[in-house]
């Protein structure tokens, strides 16, 4: 070998170091971005899954919210309706409410006017009985002089009676004494 030969061989060799050592660097590189490009996909794999989880579980939810809504609505259509029903009955209750207040209203005045009445004829009764009292009394009274004046009448009938029979009595003897 000779020395152009081998200096070309040395420079060769010196390239060819160069060119690995170039390549070598740039596939070091390559690996690195390969190893970091794989733990991104590993990463991005553990996320996607784990949000592929929480877009199963999230659904769930979204499906059991569904349900509860439904739920809730129809409970909602059905408070509505009791709560309109209640509101029809409350109207009823207080119209009615309002028509005892009135009717106790006018059932208290009658009774008022009643009591008045009562205590009109109550008073009227008074005035009469004690009137009736007073009558008897009188009555009494009167009944009492007309005793008096029958029993009176009576003793004089029976004293003019008797007078009268002594008197027939003594005609009769002056008449039979006349006669003789």
């Amino acid at each position: 070998m000779t020395l152009p030969s081998r200096r070309l061989n040395l420079v060769g060799v010196a390239i060819l170091t160069l060119l690995s050592g170039l390549q070598w660097r740039t596939n070091r590189i390559a690996n690195l971005t390969i190893l970091e490009l794989e733990k991104t996909r590993q990463t991005q794999d553990s996320t996607i899954t784990q949000q592929n989880q929480a877009i199963q579980g999230l659904t769930q939810d979204l499906s059991t919210l569904k349900e509860h809504v439904t739920e809730t609505q129809t409970t909602l259509k059905e408070t509505a309706s009791r709560l309109r029903l209640a509101d029809h009955t409350v109207a009823q209750r207080s119209e009615e409410c309002r028509q005892l207040k009135s009717s106790i209203t006018h059932w208290t005045a009658a009774l008022a006017e009643r009591d008045a009445r009562l205590a009109e004829t109550s008073q009227r009764l008074r005035v009469a009985a004690e009137e009736q009292a007073q009558l008897a009394g009188k009555y009494n009274e009167l009944a009492e002089k007309h005793n008096g004046i029958i029993g009176e009448l009576n003793s004089r009938t029976t004293h003019y009676n008797a007078l009268v029979e002594r008197f027939n009595d003594l005609a009769k003897t002056s008449k039979a004494s006349s006669a003789r």
